[in-house]
């Protein structure tokens, strides 16, 4: 019997509804014991976020949090990549890994990788997004690349830098040939140096020990990097014009005159924070030639070289991700302690074993971003490799070629282990067909019912409504106040009903997006509510409106919904105007449908978009509470978004995107 056959839809749903509650337990238990940061977005607002989340963003409660809008918590740079990706995982594509950025509630931005999935739960449609911290693997990739670049730069300058010492030293034996054959050839060479050089005497005390030395000769260059002219240095004692200079310098120069014995060395002038390689001669009449060659450059580069190395280690050192140092022959030069923990290896265990082992073989990926490396210099994706125990982990890999500074080829590879991210991924999979799958039992559930509830409920009104008719005031006044109530239960059971199987119908029975003209859609909307418009005596007005791909049957519904409760919700004694355009954006058009009605309270603006959610009572305003939800589940089937802005007491603005021809 059709009784019978009720009963067991009936169980069917309660088991089906049991085995979802079930899935649901487990998937929540793994959403709030996962690493990666999770959370839920609905209608434009966070509702769910487990503690990964939590710490990522900063907050100390889930309140700090829930509520905002994903825009107010990723950065600005990356608004107009999540308002496409929004559409496009509301439209039903499947949803990508990418690189975006977020700032936390502190102010400071984090770097994320970001996987977005859609599903749908007896709410509607949603979107779940799983976050992944990756700042410190920017950071070192970047410092990576820059220490590499840094690193063959300044080898370069070094190499340079020994060839011309190389030519120096050349040239510093000519020089000392000169000086020591004549010190009239080397004034003459002196002048026609861009090194500063200077002739030098010692001073002697009346006991015979040195205790200073005079100046004889400078050149043009030394004048000009002492900042004082010929006159004021040639005759004067070096103690006198530069102590602080001469007294490192002092025996070296001494040690000169009495050896010999030329000698060579670097030194930093702390009076002009200048580096400088002297080189000091003996000449004839036991005087000394010095030459003085500025290397400040040099040995900024060789400082930035030490640091770089030095910062670059740090970032490795420290990394909770592995990073090997290879050769192009597979070989490990080099692991860090996050290696270790990830292979389950020692750093001698790595280097003995080689890239090849550590890698999976057999992954069908490998030789493909091999040939990528070698062919670009760089390589980032997802490979597998094997841990010490054998057991194989997915990982995600970053490699980049570089020379070191004796020129031979190596290879750096960053590899974060994201076995875990991955599971939780395939988990959210299979949850998200378990929903659309439980969703679509519903969805024919609803259907089914509210289609078989129709005649039952329409026999129980008309007769309570014959009865009614039939037996007023023939009865005591209790019983004529029952029968309303009946009659007044029964027509708003049929209302809801109706509505219910709207929404039914919006998926199960929906017909192909088509090009449709929006400003026919909207007239042929305010034609079905002319009455309504002509007894509130409302000023509908429509700007020019674009041609979408829509439903042209569930199009008109979300118009004449919203038209119609702009009116319903307008001000006492005040006129209901009405105001529909829309505005291009980059794909889609942003439509709004303004008016000037009660307005809502920002704390309102999510519910109003829940089935069964009324503001107000029924003896206030009519309706079922589900006109808005309809709404809302015709613009999501487009693959669009829909919000409000309001301000109480002034007028509301419904906004809605629709995706351009």
């Amino acid at each position: 019997t059709a009784y019978q056959v009720a009963i067991m839809k009936n169980q069917e749903v309660i088991r089906a509804e049991d085995a979802l509650r079930l899935s649901e337990q487990h998937y929540r238990s793994l959403v709030e014991q996962s690493p990666d940061a999770i959370f839920v977005n609905r209608d434009n607002r966070i509702v769910y976020v487990n503690p990964a989340a939590l710490q990522l963003f900063g907050a100390d409660t889930p309140n700090q949090v829930l509520g905002k809008t994903p825009f107010e918590l990723f950065h600005s740079d990356y608004h107009e990549v999540m308002r496409d990706r929004i559409h496009e995982l509301h439209g039903g594509s499947p949803g990508t890994l990418i690189d975006e950025q977020i700032v936390r509630l502190d102010g400071t931005v984090r770097d994320v990788e970001v996987a977005a999935l859609s599903f749908f739960d007896e709410a509607g449609q949603a979107i779940e997004v799983i976050l992944r911290d990756v700042t410190e693997r920017k950071r070192a990739e970047q410092a990576l690349i820059c220490s590499n670049e840094e690193l063959s730069a300044l080898n370069e300058e070094i190499t340079a830098a020994q060839e011309e010492m190389q030519l120096n030293n050349e040239e510093l034996l000519s020089t000392e040939k000169m000086l020591r054959e004549s010190e009239a050839d080397a004034r003459a060479f002196m002048e026609n140096q861009i090194d500063a050089c200077a002739i030098c005497e010692t001073i002697y005390a009346a006991n015979g020990e040195p205790i200073d030395i005079r100046l004889v000769g400078v050149n043009a260059a030394l004048t000009r990097e002492l900042g004082r002219p010929a006159a004021e240095i040639v005759g004067r004692a070096a103690f006198e014009l530069l102590p602080e200079l001469t007294l490192p310098w002092f025996d070296r120069f001494l040690e000169v005159g009495r050896t010999g014995e030329a000698t060579d060395f670097e030194e930093r002038f702390p009076a002009l924070d200048r580096w400088y390689r002297i080189a000091a001669f003996p000449v004839r009449g036991r005087r000394i030639a010095v030459l003085f060659r500025d290397i400040t450059e040099r040995k900024q580069a060789e400082k930035a070289l030490k640091e770089s190395e030095e910062r670059y280690r740090s970032v490795v050192e420290n990394s909770i991700d592995a990073v090997l140092l290879t050769s192009p022959d597979g070989s490990i030069q080099s692991a860090n302690a996050g290696a270790c923990r990830i292979f389950g290896m020692t750093e001698e265990e790595l280097i003995l074993a080689g890239r090849d082992y550590v890698m999976d073989q057999s992954d069908p990926r490998l030789a493909a971003a091999l040939e990528e490396r070698n062919r670009t210099g760089r390589f980032r994706g997802e490979l597998t490799y094997r841990r010490k125990d054998g057991t194989a982990r997915t990982g995600e890999v970053a490699t980049a070629l570089f020379k070191d500074q004796n020129g031979a080829v190596r290879t750096t590879m960053i590899i974060r282990d994201i076995t875990d991210r991955k599971e939780v991924e395939e988990s959210l999979r299979d949850y998200t067909e378990q929903l659309r799958v439980s969703n679509e039992e519903l969805q024919r559930f609803a259907y089914v019912a509210s289609h078989d509830l129709q005649e039952p409920l329409r026999s129980i009104v008309s007769f309570s409504q014959l009865i009614d008719r039939r037996y007023r005031g023939k009865l005591d006044e209790d019983a004529d106040e029952y029968l309303g109530y009946i009659v007044d239960g029964g027509q708003r059971m049929q209302a809801l009903i109706k509505d219910l199987l709207r929404i039914s119908l919006i998926e199960t029975q929906a017909q192909p997006l088509v090009p449709t003209n929006a400003s026919a859609v909207v007239a042929d909307a305010v034609r079905s509510l002319e009455i309504q418009i002509q007894e509130v005596g409302a000023v509908v007005t429509v700007d020019p409106l674009p041609i979408v791909m829509a439903d042209p049957s569930q199009l008109e519904q979300l118009f004449t919904n919203l038209i119609g409760n702009a009116i319903k919700y307008r001000q006492p004694e005040v006129p209901a105007i009405i105001r529909i355009s829309a505005t291009p954006q980059s794909n889609w058009w942003e439509f709004s449908i303004a008016d000037n009605g009660i307005g809502i309270e920002p704390e309102y603006y999510n519910q109003i978009f829940e089935m069964f959610r009324r503001l107000h009572t029924k003896g206030e305003y009519e309706g079922t509470g589900i006109g808005l939800a309809i709404v809302r589940k015709i613009v999501e089937r487009h693959g669009g978004i829909i919000w409000v802005e309001s301000t109480p007491g002034q007028g509301s603005t419904f906004f809605f995107t629709l995706p351009v021809v």
